[in-house]
């Protein structure tokens, strides 16, 4: 299990990437940050999660994109009841 200083070596390694590839998708910068403090909240929650990972950042980049995803399907499902109480 990683300790401390893994998690921190890893966002240091991999933040700057993560940032990039979220803000391609999100095209928000404050969408952006949440995610990727997400991301890494996740990780310290549940560090067996990097127990058998081989390429770290792709595996970041998977977690990042699942919660991308995540965000975007929660706008899309708020916005359609928002419209449909509209009507």
């Amino acid at each position: 299990m990683p300790d401390a200083r893994e998690l921190e070596r890893l966002y240091d390694e991999h933040a700057q990437a993560l940032f990039a590839f979220l803000l391609n998708l999100t095209r928000d910068e404050a969408d952006t940050r949440d995610l990727l403090q997400e991301v890494f909240v996740k990780l310290v929650r549940q560090p067996e999660l990097l127990q058998h990972v081989r390429e770290p950042r792709s595996f970041l980049i998977r977690l990042a994109h699942n919660a991308a995803t995540d965000l975007i399907r929660r706008r899309d499902t708020r916005r359609k009841y928002h419209d449909q109480l509209g009507e």
